[in-house]
């Protein structure tokens, strides 16, 4: 089993080098506090990252629980995708979200595809593809499970994911 600290503070390494900024209430970087002004009120989320990624304002979103339902995943992404129509008028710049769940047991194969057929969906406008994409990490497997993301910075894409999360140092 992978250790959760640990891997939040290596998730947390890359990020960083990245050019994303943890998202706080007294965070200097205005795109981080521009998106901690859109993002109150939501779930709790264990981390929440944000960066300047060139065409894009990028949004990482980090929960982890023993039991975070398939559908709570689901509502969440929804709420999100709602929260970044407001954020992309605050930033005047187009702006996409990664919802990286870390699951702290087994990941039954009916929810990960309920879980990732339904981050896929997003509304007719724009382009009718969602905004906010799911990654399901079981800290127990370990194994990343995602589904295409197209205009996400390849950089922070699943293969590089997959390479932190499943590297023996974790």
């Amino acid at each position: 089993m992978v250790d959760k600290r640990e891997l939040l503070a290596r998730l947390g390494e890359l990020l960083t080098a990245k050019g994303l900024s943890r998202v706080h209430p007294d965070t200097s970087d205005p795109v981080a506090h521009a998106v901690g002004l859109a993002l109150a009120g939501l779930p709790y989320y264990d981390q929440i990252w944000a960066g300047d990624v060139g065409a894009s304002i990028a949004l990482i979103v980090v929960a982890s629980g023993e039991r975070i339902a398939g559908s709570e995943l689901v509502h969440r992404k929804d709420l999100l995708a709602e929260r970044l129509a407001g954020l992309r008028e605050r930033v005047n710049a187009p702006a996409q979200a990664l919802q990286l769940v870390l699951y702290e047991r087994p990941v039954p194969p009916e929810e990960r595809e309920f879980v990732l057929r339904e981050a896929k969906k997003g509304s007719l406008l724009p382009l009718g593809r969602s905004k906010v994409a799911t990654f399901l990490f079981a800290l127990s497997e370990p194994a990343l499970h995602s589904s295409r993301f197209p205009g996400w910075p390849d950089d922070l894409g699943p293969q590089e994911l997959r390479k932190l999360l499943l590297s023996p140092a974790a």
